[in-house]
């Protein structure tokens, strides 16, 4: 039998290299964490100024109680979670701790889990000063906390991490 017969060589150097430095890559990923660690900070101080969640769905407003205390204590009654020291404590921490596995997000404040998720606080009734009197009594009180979040990934913190991802392992 006749037949035709090609033979090709292929010079495949330059995609090895090109592999090597994307597997190189792919083995150590902090970098790619940090970055992405960098963008969600940044998009969850987006969600404080916006006062919303992620998603965008805005927070709960303050109860009419709220804005009347914040009125007495010459605090601004209607921004949410950063008109006082708490909050804005809470935005200020806010921080991004990479590592070689991923990214965690979120702030050291033990008071930001109630106002990501919401609940309640029960206050026991108890004596002692209360702006500078003595022996004052107060009753027992609860106290509710609507769900805030200010932590989470929206449609666009997705394609921020796709494009951060392209990125980096496209860089030379």
């Amino acid at each position: 039998m006749t037949g035709v017969t090609m033979t090709v060589t292929l010079d495949d150097r330059a995609a090895r290299a090109r592999l090597r430095v994307l597997v190189g890559r792919m083995e150590n990923p902090a970098g790619f964490y940090r970055n992405v660690g960098d963008a969600i900070v940044d998009s969850t101080k987006e969600n404080f100024q916006a006062e919303s969640a992620p998603d965008g769905t805005p927070w709960a407003p303050h109860a009419p109680s709220t804005i009347r205390q914040r009125i007495r204590r010459g605090q601004v009654p209607i921004t949410k979670l950063r008109s006082n020291s708490f909050g804005q404590t809470l935005y200020n921490q806010l921080n991004a701790r990479p590592s070689a596995e991923g990214v965690t997000v979120g702030s050291p404040m033990p008071y930001g889990a109630i106002h990501q998720l919401g609940g309640t606080i029960q206050r026991k009734a108890r004596t002692g000063r209360l702006f500078g009197r003595e022996n004052v009594s107060v009753r027992a009180y609860t106290i509710t906390i609507p769900a805030r979040p200010y932590l989470g990934l929206s449609e666009e913190d997705e394609q921020t991490i796709i494009n951060i991802a392209d990125d980096w392992l496209g860089a030379e």
